[in-house]
């Protein structure tokens, strides 16, 4: 089963607007780094340090506008199932939770946003079977894609959610 888990909880925000030394921690917000000034982190002051996050960037592309969020529905599920994933999509981006995200940035330092939109779904009944493997799982969101049940989106981030009788047989879970 491939599950991607979000931790909802109530988060306090920051109100102060000097965010340019702040890291990520978990809670919704970035704290400032407090170590003393050494040849490790790269700085003469707190606020001149260079800006880390604890995630090297390479170089890569990285989503800095609202990211676009498609489900794919593989398997069987209850439309209670259903409406409690989109509902929570619907309403994460924007939260004091979703913002840690514009402490990281990209290699021109623009920040990530922190917004979300939701934008569809689509079902697939088992069509590649009940044993999924990386391939399979790309298989099932480039059919999604080619069949115009989702849009190409450069902006999507496509989500496989399966149902509990179906397993992953390779990459993260199993």
């Amino acid at each position: 089963m491939l599950l991607f888990v979000l931790s909802l909880s109530a988060q306090t925000v920051r109100t102060d607007n000097d965010t340019n030394d702040l890291k990520p921690n978990g809670k919704g917000w970035g704290e400032r780094d407090t170590r003393p000034p050494s040849a490790d982190n790269n700085a003469a002051t707190p606020n001149a340090r260079a800006r880390t996050n604890g995630i090297s960037y390479h170089g890569g592309p990285v989503m800095t506008t609202t990211k676009d969020v498609y489900f794919i529905w593989y398997g069987t599920w209850s439309s209670g199932d259903q409406s409690i994933l989109t509902n929570m999509v619907q309403n994460e981006g924007g939260s004091s939770y979703f913002n840690i995200n514009t402490t990281y940035h990209n290699g021109s330092n623009t920040p990530v946003s922190n917004s979300i939109s939701y934008k569809g779904s689509t079902t697939n009944n088992y069509v590649q079977g009940k044993s999924l493997s990386d391939a399979n799982i790309e298989t099932i969101v480039a059919n999604a894609i080619s069949s115009g049940a989702l849009p190409k989106d450069t902006n999507g981030v496509y989500f496989v959610l399966t149902a509990s009788d179906v397993n992953e047989t390779s990459g993260f879970c199993t």
